[in-house]
């Protein structure tokens, strides 16, 4: 079992009705996964959240209209995402009571640049990668990835080169990811 999961379990039973979405793209769903886009992470909890309303309904399972929204990582973009969609569009469905979004990369045009364009070692060069594709599925931002094309441009974001390194050795680990 997932450590989410065990979350979901733990909260239910504390008299906790917890959903846990997934994300589109992830799961039994087609397509790419768009990564950090707030709208769909946003959307995918609404859909759950209405599922979940139903369903208790269904069940004769009173709900007294309490909206607990958290995450971690991705799940901490995810609920600040979710949060801000149930507050701005949907607060009269919907009433958050509390909110703890955790450890999430919320500062993509900010920190995210700032950490691609400064001189310390980058160890996790997937994360902003797959926000490019993300990003470039939600808003069409290259006409195409392929070699030679206008997206070309992502090479660039390095300003410093990256040093050699002997076959077989990697970079160091920042202590707490060694473990």
């Amino acid at each position: 079992m997932s450590f989410e999961a065990t979350i979901g379990l733990v909260g239910g039973a504390l008299g906790y009705v917890s959903v846990l979405p997934d994300y589109l793209g992830l799961g039994d769903s087609d397509g790419f996964h768009p990564y950090l886009h707030a709208k769909t992470e946003a959307s995918a909890a609404v859909d759950m959240l209405r599922a979940a309303r139903q369903f208790a309904a269904s069940a004769t399972i009173a709900l007294n209209g309490q909206v607990f929204v958290s995450g971690y990582s991705q799940g901490g973009h995810a609920a600040m995402a979710l949060h801000r969609e149930l507050e701005t569009n949907l607060s009269a469905e919907f009433k958050v009571t509390a909110s703890a979004p955790m450890s999430g990369p919320y500062s993509i045009s900010g920190d995210m640049k700032s950490r691609l364009l400064s001189e310390e070692e980058y160890f996790y060069p997937g994360y902003p990668l797959y926000t490019m594709l993300s990003y470039n599925l939600a808003y069409g931002v290259y006409d195409s990835l392929a070699p030679n094309s206008s997206a070309r441009p992502i090479c660039l974001l390095r300003r410093r080169s990256i040093p050699a390194r002997k076959p077989g050795s990697t970079p160091s680990m920042p202590a707490w990811r060694a473990r």
